[in-house]
């Protein structure tokens, strides 16, 4: 894992604008994410550019079947998995869970963005939202799973954006 294999970036809940080369749109919530179009530089300076070339499949991050399919993709790449979870941690019903499956594949690291509840009323406006995020309570979740190693706000709205290497992954 240290820089002998290849990198294959893993977009989940993408929409219709995979930032990586997968993306993983969520069941009848593609469109949502797509407002998040403003945080397109930001975010292409963490190296998570809107790739044309991007395929997408519909998955539910929460069901076994969907990681079955996500395991053969970075089997078949043999390559270390990193992933992108831009505006689809306050949609699952157990971040706990998906952060835990998240780990078990030793992606060398994680990306997340999710609205900053402390300013913006995107709880407020989507009915979908199950969880909202302070700076304070998304770092003490991520903390839990590895080392902090970026943070920023994205956008105009200042959305909060974290990366972290899980546990048991080695530097890429």
């Amino acid at each position: 894992m240290e820089g002998s294999e290849a990198l294959l970036s893993i977009d989940l809940g993408s929409g219709r604008r995979p930032r990586g080369d997968w993306g993983i749109t969520l069941p009848g919530e593609g469109a949502l994410v797509d407002v998040t179009s403003g945080i397109d530089t930001e975010l292409a300076s963490w190296s998570w550019e809107v790739k044309p070339t991007g395929r997408a499949l519909e998955g539910d991050l929460e069901d076994e079947d969907t990681w079955a399919l996500i395991d053969s993709l970075i089997g078949e790449a043999e390559a270390v998995p990193r992933y992108l979870l831009s505006h689809c941690l306050e949609h699952v019903h157990e971040p706990w869970a998906l952060l835990t499956h998240i780990g078990e594949t030793h992606p060398s690291d994680v990306t997340v963005v999710v609205p900053n509840a402390s300013v913006s009323r995107a709880d407020w406006a989507d009915p979908e939202h199950r969880y909202s995020w302070t700076g304070g309570s998304l770092m003490n979740l991520l903390r839990s799973f590895g080392e902090v190693t970026r943070t920023g706000w994205f956008g105009p709205v200042m959305d909060l954006a974290v990366q972290y290497r899980p546990h048991g992954s080695k530097p890429y």
